[in-house]
């Protein structure tokens, strides 16, 4: 199947729109313009997917097909190695203690402890393990689709049309320049202040234009401040570091000095 962007009529229709609107709606280039779409995220990939899906639900809604699912389960199961995990019958988490017969025996206790609620019992509740689960569910969605092949790519192509026919209307297009056009797939859009840099959409400005607000300059203050007490911290490891060095490598009566002159700094420091 051709994209609808390698298609003559929408490199046709593009020429039109361009035509018309012939600057950066962004920051008012003339310059390389591209039209951009609202609905950027056409991946056929992702497409496929939900289409599978939807006809997956749709097929097994309402208990329809009973006998083929059961059937479907079975065969997945089918040269696949279940590994399993103990867990609570109270509370049903999966992080249990597992005795030794020969202690439960002399101590006469249960044989398992849950870790949460501290309940002990004799018998766990076997739940699969994630991977085992993921396994199993990959297994199945191939069986299913080996199955209905013909029928998943025949609506594959279908909503691929649709999609095409919509993208080929040119509905909710913006005209950027390259640099905008990089930049909003990037999820990045331009500074309302400045208009020539860009920032997050979650943000008003960019930083350059942020920082020279009053905000800004006190956001920078507590970074400055915080910059400075994490500086002075490495500066004090530093010296206790060289400190200790000089205390191992001294002899006893030494270390007793370095101790006695530490105590004394300590003292003052505290009286200051």
């Amino acid at each position: 199947m051709s994209k609808p962007w390698n298609t003559p009529a929408w490199r046709s229709r593009r020429e039109e729109i361009l035509k018309t609107r012939n600057k950066c709606e962004w920051c008012g280039s003339e310059e390389h313009l591209a039209i951009s779409h609202d609905k950027r995220d056409f991946n056929p990939k992702r497409e496929k997917y939900l289409v599978a899906a939807r006809y997956f639900q749709d097929y097994f809604n309402n208990g329809q097909h009973i006998e083929e699912l059961s059937e479907l389960k079975k065969q997945a199961q089918v040269g696949v190695k279940l590994h399993y995990y103990d867990s609570c019958p109270t509370c049903g988490y999966g992080s249990v203690y597992s005795r030794s017969d020969k202690y439960c025996k002399a101590k006469k206790v249960p044989k398992f402890k849950c870790s949460r609620c501290k309940t002990e019992f004799q018998e766990s509740i076997k739940k699969l393990k994630r991977s085992s689960a993921y396994d199993l569910r990959r297994r199945f969605f191939d069986l299913f689709n080996n199955k209905h092949g013909e029928t998943l790519t025949q609506l594959y192509v279908e909503h691929m049309e649709r999609l095409n026919e919509d993208y080929l209307q040119f509905k909710d297009v913006t005209v950027l320049c390259r640099r905008c056009h990089y930049a909003y797939h990037k999820g990045l859009n331009l500074c309302p202040v400045c208009k020539t840099r860009y920032k997050k959409a979650r943000f008003e400005m960019c930083w350059e234009c942020f920082k020279v607000t009053e905000r800004g300059k006190e956001v920078i203050k507590r970074r400055e401040k915080r910059i400075r007490e994490l500086n002075k911290i490495g500066e004090e490891d530093a010296k206790y570091e060289e400190w200790l060095d000089r205390f191992y490598s001294s002899s006893e009566e030494e270390q007793q000095k370095m101790f006695a002159k530490e105590s004394e700094e300590e003292r003052k420091r505290y009286a200051e």
